[in-house]
Formats: structure tokens, C-alpha cells, sequence
């Protein structure tokens, strides 16, 4: 059992290394993530219009949903996700940065660097920038149990950021 875990870990580190190397084995995805962004370019093919999901990028909805959206919404809808993932991570840390309890600013800053690495692996692993991790894109990815914790701790920033709304008004009200 151990023996396969390894030998599996290399085999992927050895498609990140070289994919073209080994476009038929481990490289194969990486390659067909590579090709569905450039079929993409800037504006896509049109969404239900992508190739790649149809048997030549295995987990279309999963680990590579970014490259599908590439490749179906183009440049333009990849930018539009990318935003609206950081507009969130930034948000977030203004909620952590304004509480004044450090048990909910670490909740806050603990919820950001999450929803950050779970993009960073996802977003580099489609580019290449880091191994295949097997990690969701936040929201976006099929994925019951990632969208439930990031449900989850999103609720428990909402609720900070509703405390700290409740405190604003007491303040006004007792400054009236």
C-alpha cells in the first residue's frame, strides 16, 4: 500500500516536471489543461461549446474546472472568477482587521488563508505552477464536503461581521 502511494506521488511530481514528457501517462491532464486555456482565448468558445470535458480532461468539474471555464468563458470569465475570489479573501480580512476580539480576527484571517490556498492550489495546479494536488477552486469546483466547510467557516465570518454591525449602531444609539 505504501509502495503505490509513492510510486503515484512520483508519477505525478514527474508529469508536473515534464508534461509534454509524458503526455500519454502522468502528464496528461496538465497537457489538456494547458490546451482547453489556449482554446479559450480571450472571449471562449461559449459555454457547453468546451472539448476538453468531454473524456480528454478527466475531472472537468473538479480539479480542472478552471481550465474548462477557460476554455468555454475565455480570459474574460477566468478574470471575472479571479475576482470575485479575491474581492471575498480581501473582504474577509477587513472584517478580521476591524474586530477587536483576537478569537474572531483569527477566525476572520484563518478563513482568508484558506479560501487563499485552496486557490492558489488549484489555480497553479491547472497552470503548472504547482503539482496536481487534487485541492477545489472555492465555490466553483464540484465538491460537497470543501463547499460545506467553506460554507461553514463563510457563516462564521458573517457572523462577526454582524456583531461588529450590531456594536457600530449600540454606539450610535448611545451617542444620540
Amino acid at each position: 500500500m505504501k509502495e503505490n502511494i509513492h510510486s503515484y506521488a512520483i508519477q505525478r511530481f514527474i508529469g508536473y516536471q515534464d508534461p509534454f514528457g509524458h503526455v500519454a501517462t502522468s502528464g496528461k491532464q496538465l497537457v489538456n489543461s494547458y490546451v482547453a486555456i489556449s482554446n479559450g482565448g480571450i472571449f471562449g468558445l461559449g459555454i457547453g461549446n468546451g472539448i476538453q470535458k468531454r473524456g480528454y480532461l478527466p475531472e472537468p468539474y473538479t480539479d480542472f474546472v478552471l481550465s474548462v471555464t477557460a476554455e468555454e468563458l475565455g480570459f474574460i470569465g477566468v478574470l471575472v472568477i479571479l475576482i470575485a475570489l479575491a474581492t471575498l479573501i480581501i473582504r474577509i480580512i477587513v472584517i478580521g482587521a476591524k474586530e477587536n476580539e483576537l478569537y474572531y480576527r483569527l477566525i476572520c484571517y484563518g478563513t482568508a488563508t484558506l479560501f487563499f490556498t485552496q486557490s492558489f492550489l488549484n489555480i497553479g495546479a491547472v497552470c503548472g505552477l504547482v503539482p496536481i494536488t487534487g485541492v477545489t477552486l472555492p465555490f466553483v469546483s464540484y465538491g460537497g464536503s470543501s463547499v460545506w466547510i467553506l460554507s461553514a467557516c463563510l457563516g462564521f465570518v458573517l457572523m462577526i461581521s454582524a456583531k461588529q454591525k450590531d456594536r457600530r449602531i449600540q454606539k450610535d444609539l448611545e451617542v444620540m
